[in-house]
């Protein structure tokens, strides 16, 4: 199904979508002022399942903006992020750039999604919350870019919940301006119950600050476990973090 333009829910409007296996794709990158075109933009409470959702217009859009004041739940959807004009872009070099594959300025809860990105898979910002149930993520599918792209990246007063899942970062072969699993930009932490990681790394600018609580990472994660809890080393490269239970001395 070709989306000619933006798929809009209203504000106030309810609903349910079931794509039953079906593909909805955007084919538009830009609009005449150079503003990425979205797939799919929620302002109100919008239920999306079975099926997958394709950003597919150069340098475009997300495969769903949810809006401030706008509620999401996905489950079991597919999702692509834009693909890229120029998979090379240097450093100091100012190009237009495809948005991440989900933003979240509202309400989402994930129940299961895939989500492939050539930039960011899903960014939360301004007062946003996401929580993330299961997922499936990969960011850079292995082409090269300059593009600064994280997999999970929150920002200004978002609060973002990750309790299962898998995540990957794709290694890109030439040139990368930068590239984390997470970046947290705002006032809180990104939190991390569980999950597994691979490719893991963790954007570590001033204030930037995650608690875990549980998962598997191909990367130390210690300096991130939340108090209560440790990292085991498993001897093959991956760290698994997981709650103990303190000694009072009295048992």
């Amino acid at each position: 199904i070709e989306a000619a333009e933006t798929i809009k829910i209203p504000e106030g409007a309810t609903v349910d979508l079931n794509l039953n296996g079906k593909t909805v794709t955007g084919t538009k990158g830009r609009d005449a002022d150079n503003n990425r075109i979205h797939v799919i933009v929620n302002n109100g409470i919008l239920t999306i399942k079975d099926g997958t959702v394709k950003s597919a217009g150069n340098d475009g859009g997300s495969a769903i903006y949810n809006n401030a004041g706008a509620t999401l739940t996905i489950e079991d959807v597919t999702l692509y992020g834009a693909p890229q004009s120029d998979p090379v872009y240097e450093a100091g070099v100012s190009k237009p750039y495809p948005s991440y594959a989900v933003n979240n300025y509202g309400n989402a809860v994930v129940n299961g999604a895939t989500v492939k990105s050539y930039h960011g898979a899903i960014a939360t910002g301004d007062d946003g919350v996401t929580v993330i149930n299961d997922a499936d993520i990969d960011v850079g599918l292995g082409q090269s870019t300059g593009i600064t792209s994280y997999a999970i990246y929150s920002y200004e007063n978002a609060q973002v919940t990750v309790n299962d899942g898998t995540f990957a970062f794709t290694k890109q072969e030439i040139y990368v301006n930068g590239g984390n699993t997470f970046c947290e930009l705002g006032t809180n932490p990104i939190m991390i119950n569980g999950g597994n990681y691979t490719g893991t790394s963790f954007s570590t600018g001033a204030g930037r600050e995650y608690v875990i609580k549980g998962g598997t990472f191909d990367a130390d994660p210690s300096a991130y476990v939340a108090p209560g809890y440790q990292v085991t080393n498993n001897g093959d490269g991956t760290y698994t973090v997981g709650g103990y239970k303190i000694s009072t001395g009295a048992e």
